[in-house]
């Protein structure tokens, strides 16, 4: 249980991060780290919870992650059109 517990708290570590930075797109990321969390829990077997929740967030974490990077190219391109 404990990569799920993992997950958990570090999903809702990202609640309070969107409010302080403002920007609204880590609720998101937050909330839908805490239902992987949860949504594990109802895989019996701890081998194949374990693996599902890494994969589920590790998988999530690098989906945000190019969309965060393509904001940025988005956002760079846009300040420096003439």
């Amino acid at each position: 249980l404990i990569p799920v517990a993992v997950a958990f708290i570090v999903g809702l570590h990202f609640l309070p991060l969107a409010k302080l930075f403002r920007m609204p797109t880590l609720y998101i990321t937050g909330t839908t780290m805490v239902i992987i969390a949860v949504a594990s829990l109802s895989i019996s077997d701890a081998n194949i919870r374990n693996l599902s929740i890494c994969l589920g967030i590790g998988i999530f974490i690098w989906l945000r992650t190019f969309m965060a990077i393509r904001q940025i190219i988005s956002s760079l391109k846009t300040m420096s059109a003439p």
